[in-house]
């Protein structure tokens, strides 16, 4: 680096020669001038340069094209075949995706670059004859600033002249003055003559020294002016070069951009390129050219036979062959928990479920047994039309479920460490069982008319009915669970992963059919059997502070590991794994525990990147893997000739599976232990094995069966079955004290129904003597002391933990804007009506769209914040950054509505078509349909169509009607938070980045790309951690109830769920942490607002005074008092 800034500068000092001259002489400035012509033929060179390089990348895509098509053709009429066949495209296939990359370098550089540089040029240099406007305008203007000074330097010249000839007169007259002295012969009448000639010299150069003293004077009188009015030429001019020199270097990295290439050959493009190959099966295709035309096909040999029916037309045998099925990834036509392949990760001491729909996440303890309960009905594998009195996964009938027509399937984990065997306990405690029917199951698989149970991979145990319209794949070393649905369960399901039906404010809809708002409520509403259960959410790095820092670094360091690099966070964002890996390593700090919780995380985060076809091959990372030795994940031992992977195909990797997988299986990536090809692992002697020498497995014994060995089966009828290539060959012949409302009972449910559950309960399989209902009653509670049995009609209805009872009301405006009235049952019946929808951005980077959804991106542009579908009216936003640290200070609105234009800029009056308004302040001023006026120390702009709120800095909020579609950075406004991140031409993106950046109004303005990828909001430099302990301490105040000090957030806390505190406590860090001195109480007090806004719309009344002398305090004017909410 100091070889090349040394060559640097020498180059530089070639190219830069100082000139002997100065600028402020006259007319030395041309050289300034002389810039804006140059810079015109400079912009036109650059324009050259960039359109031939885009030929040229045109041109090697056509021939590119050209090379695939010639080969493709030939491939097409060649004679290869099989999986070959399929290589031989692959190579073609990743030609022209290439191909097409270097079109789109040629067209981004064409139509995007070179127009915005044409069109800079266009508006920048102005012609004007046969120069730029410019040059002859800053020509005229250094002529104007010099005009005066360079009269007045006319005048020193002139005086200077005559002073240096006076001088020169008076030096002869004075040497004649002397000569005549000396010599005698000159008269004296001339020597007189000679005096009088030196006496007139001295007087006139004395005079001639004066006035050129006086005109100097004069001159360096005026030099401050001279040097002023020529600096701000000059400035300008400096300007105007500045903006060339700026505008070229985003050009330049512009066409840097798009000539890189790397974020253009997408992945999946290059990974299938090199799975094809690798797929390639010599001994398949082989295999599949014998049984299609060669040795191994059927023959109907001929045999000897007898005349049949001759009245009737002989019946030709038909031909039988075995075809193999195969479609591709099962994410492309199934939801995975009915939105995102992530469904669910759970440690051994804490469950985060994702909602599927939302991002919120519901955290209950489970100390340390995972534990999986799945119920297949037989009526769900037939699909019956769902009833919409039922909420459960499955559609119910009425009364109790009869036990043979259900299958209830539990898998159990303890605190065993080793992986799960499914071998019997010798204490009768269950450990790493699965329970079919609450009876013990010691072995896979497991197959009926309607489930089959089965290993899908050595991590990964799968429950799937026949049909395969419902798969639900758990991991029991690490918890993790994934429910795959097909789409005729489309808005067919509820539950904690949501309703499947693309819209994410209904989500927590409860069995009684409304929008809970309180996440316990909501969960507590599905809950399943009677458990201890908290009445809010419980943030462990609360409760155990002293363990959070260790937690963070540890979870940060492993799931921003540099091998997750092609992965996250640019297609899969870490944030919720590390967020869920920390808050729980914070309840407990034990080696084992922390190891768990690790394994974990790094598990569903490198399988959510397989989902999305980038396999990680983390298992080689001796830190990572180290991570997951404890609970033997990924162990495949040294005997089994077996390696880990990502990526194991979940059809027929078993020798179990032979008898077990249909054709019609979907190959989906799934991590476990992969053997060679041909080969099976075997669960028998875990080895892998070609398939002659695979055991069998017998499910009514649950035995295995070695190869060519035979047994007989008794069942009803007695069955003779070998063991042949995995499968069973079987030939089978004919062999001939309670409480006033309940009862007691020697058969009582462990899992009673309840209000709360009645409408998604199921029978969990557990029964024993106890306290019940009488027939046709269910309990009030379970979860009470005083445990009450009442019919179903006089169930009370349940919202946000309040009890209502029939014919009260609720309004939702949050969650869809409907109104609900309590009915029988403990049901809700709910009308939609029109409400308003807002959009927030405040501090330094947050933003919070109309469907609700939370991101944070610090961008320095002007981008679209709201521009609604008819093109009405638009909102842009630009944030302004102060201090040292690029702390943002105020944000810059432009309201774009009916053809005005309104500007919002701190500390100025508002513009109004250019035009400073004045006395808004006081009373409001009407334009048409736009009201403008000052309400508390909000500015607000109002339409009828929208209402803008401003707090002259970095305080934004744009209310809309709900049923008005948008888009830009405040999302669609459709009620589905899952599609918010859509770019300006509607794609959608993955990446917050890819997202505002197509929102930008200027293509050349740039944004760095990890400025938000942080995920703690004081870690990202050394100056941002130092002021951790002073954000948490003002930041405490959003989440911290106290007995110490009086928390005006008090209720908020109480009543707010603990995602939205958390988002708006780390808001608060975020912007405290990298604030500059000074500035730093008004970013606190920035998100502070916020956070009482959001607080009093949740609890409908106005909050108490929050503002004090010591906190974000507020200087009212004279006569007025500060008032948290004060009338209009």
């Amino acid at each position: 680096m100091d070889s090349i800034i040394s060559d640097k500068s020498n180059v530089d000092s070639d190219l830069y020669i100082p000139p002997t001259d100065s600028f402020w002489e006259i007319g030395k400035y041309s050289r300034v001038v002389k810039r804006c012509d140059d810079g015109n033929k400079l912009t036109t060179d650059l324009i050259s340069m960039i359109g031939e390089r885009a030929e040229l990348e045109k041109s090697f895509s056509k021939m590119l094209k050209s090379w695939s098509k010639k080969w493709s053709e030939y491939v097409a009429k060649s004679s290869e075949f099989g999986s070959m066949t399929s290589a031989w495209k692959a190579i073609m296939a990743e030609a022209d995706a290439t191909a097409e990359v270097h079109q789109n370098v040629h067209d981004d550089l064409q139509n995007d670059v070179i127009p915005s540089v044409k069109s800079w040029q266009k508006g920048k240099y102005v012609k004007s004859m046969m120069h730029v406007k410019s040059t002859k305008e800053f020509d005229e203007e250094f002529k104007r600033a010099q005009k005066p000074w360079a009269k007045l330097y006319g005048k020193v010249d002139k005086y200077k002249r005559e002073y240096h000839v006076a001088t020169k007169s008076l030096k002869t007259a004075e040497t004649q003055e002397n000569n005549s002295k000396l010599d005698s012969s000159v008269p004296q009448d001339q020597r007189a003559k000679i005096t009088e000639r030196v006496d007139r010299c001295r007087k006139e150069k004395e005079a001639a020294r004066t006035k050129y003293a006086e005109a100097l004077q004069d001159l360096n009188r005026a030099n401050p002016k001279y040097m002023d009015d020529m600096n701000d030429v000059f400035i300008r001019c400096q300007t105007f070069e500045r903006d060339r020199l700026v505008k070229f270097q985003e050009f330049l990295a512009n066409t840097e951009k798009c000539l890189d290439i790397s974020h253009r050959l997408k992945a999946p493009i290059v990974q299938q390129f090199s799975q094809t190959i690798e797929n390639c099966d010599p001994d398949k295709d082989l295999s599949w050219w014998s049984d299609t035309y060669g040795a191994t096909m059927k023959m109907n040999w001929p045999v000897f036979e007898e005349p049949t029916n001759l009245d009737h037309c002989h019946h030709q045998p038909q031909s039988q062959h075995n075809y193999f099925s195969y479609s591709g990834d099962l994410s492309l036509g199934y939801d995975i928990c009915y939105r995102r392949p992530l469904a669910q990760i759970v440690s051994q001491t804490n469950a985060a479920v994702l909602v599927v729909d939302s991002y919120a996440t519901i955290r209950r303890s489970m100390r340390r047994t995972a534990a999986v309960v799945t119920r297949i009905r037989r009526d769900l594998a037939k699909r019956e039309e769902y009833s919409e009195s039922h909420r459960t996964l499955s559609r119910r009938g009425k009364g109790d479920i009869e036990r043979e027509n259900s299958v209830i399937v539990t898998a159990i984990r303890s605190n065993n460490n080793g992986p799960p065997n499914f071998a019997s306990s010798s204490d009768n405690r269950l450990l790493n069982h699965i329970l079919i029917n609450g009876k013990i199951r010691h072995t896979l698989p497991y197959q009926t008319d309607d489930v089959i149970i089965r290993r899908a991979s050595t991590v990964f145990i799968e429950v799937r009915n026949i049909q395969s319209t419902v798969v639900i794949h758990f991991d029991p070393l690490t918890s993790r669970i994934y429910i795959k649905l097909h789409p005729s369960f489309f808005n067919q399901v509820r539950g904690l992963c949501g309703t499947f039906n693309y819209v994410t404010k209904d989500d927590f809809l409860t069995p009684n059919n409304v929008i809970e708002t309180n996440l316990v409520t909501f969960a507590n509403a599905y809950l399943a059997s009677s458990c201890s259960i908290p009445d809010q959410q419980i943030d462990t790095c609360f409760n155990f502070p002293a363990n959070e820092h260790s937690a963070r670094t540890e979870c940060t360091n492993l799931l921003k590991h540099s091998i997750f690099s092609s992965c996250s966070p640019l297609i899969i964002d870490p944030t919720f794994f590390i967020t869920s890996c920390i808050r729980d390593l914070c309840e407990d700090q034990s080696t084992i525990h922390r190891d768990q919780v690790k394994c974990s995380a790094i598990t569903a985060l490198a399988h959510a990147c397989a989902l999305k076809g980038i396999i990680i091959d983390w298992m080689s990372n001796k830190t990572l893997a180290s991570t997951c030795q404890i609970i033997n994940y990924g162990q495949c031992g040294l005997t089994s000739r077996a390696d880990y992977s990502e990526c194991v195909s979940e059809c027929q990797s078993f020798c179990t599976d032979i008898d077990l997988v249909p054709s019609s299986c979907v190959n989906q990536c799934l991590p476990g232990c992969t053997c060679g090809v041909g080969q099976f692992y075997d669960e028998h002697s875990h080895v892998c094995r070609l398939q002659q020498e695979c055991s069998c497995y017998e499910s009514q014994s649950e035995q295995y069966i070695h190869p060519s060995h035979s047994f007989l089966v008794q069942t009803p009828i007695v069955s003779n079955c070998s063991c042949s290539n995995g499968s069973l060959q079987c030939t089978s012949f004919d062999h001939n004290q309670c409480s006033s409302t309940q009862i007691y009972s020697l058969n009582t449910t462990f899992c009673p129904r309840t209000c709360t559950n009645y409408l998604s309960h199921y029978d969990c399989g557990l029964y024993g003597p106890g306290c019940t209902c009488p027939s046709g009653k269910i309990l009030l509670d379970s979860t009470s002391h005083q445990q009450k049995c009442i019919s179903i009609e006089e169930c009370p209805c349940q919202y946000n933990r309040q009890i209502y009872i029939e014919n009260e009301t609720i309004i939702q405006n949050d969650h869809g804007c409907q109104n609900c009235t309590c009915k029988k049952g403990g049901l809700w019946s709910c009308k939609k009506f029109s409400c308003t929808k807002t959009c927030t951005i405040f501090g330094h980077s947050h933003y919070q769209t109309f469907d609700g959804l939370y991101y944070k991106f610090p961008g320095l542009c002007q981008y679209i914040l709201v521009k609604d579908i008819n093109n009405l009216f638009r909102i842009l936003t630009q944030n302004i950054q102060c201090g040292i640290n690029g702390q943002v200070c105020s944000k810059n609105i432009i309201i774009e509505y009916n053809g005005v234009t309104i500007d919002l800029i701190r500390e100025r009056p508002i513009l109004f078509n250019d035009i400073e308004l004045s006395n808004y302040q006081n009373q409001p001023i009407q334009f048409g349909r736009i009201y403008i006026y000052q309400l508390g120390i909000y500015t607000i702009i109002k339409t009828d169509d929208f209402i803008v709120k401003w707090d002259g800095q970095t305080y934004v909020d744009i209310t809309i009607q709900s049923n008005t579609e948008m888009s830009g950075l405040c999302g669609n406004n459709n009620d589905n938070f899952d599609d918010d991140f859509k770019s300006s031409n509607g794609a959608s993106q993955i990446n917050v980045f890819d997202m505002a950046q197509s929102w930008q109004t200027s293509v050349q303005c740039t944004s760095e790309k990890n400025q938000s990828l942080n995920n703690d909001p004081c870690g990202d430099s050394l100056a941002h951690a130092q002021r951790r302990i002073w954000a948490q301490h003002k930041c405490d105040l959003i989440k911290i109830k106290s007995s110490i000090f009086n928390n005006p957030f008090e209720i908020c806390i109480e009543k707010m769920e603990t995602h939205l505190i958390e988002k708006y406590y780390q808001a608060c860090l975020y912007d405290a942490c990298h604030a500059d001195h000074g500035g730093d109480c008004e970013s606190v007090c920035t998100v502070l607002s916020a956070f009482a806004a959001e607080c009093q719309s949740i609890i409908k009344t106005p909050i108490i005074k929050w503002r004090t002398s010591d906190r974000c305090p507020m200087q009212c004017d004279s006569g007025k008092v500060y008032m948290p909410c004060g009338p209009v």
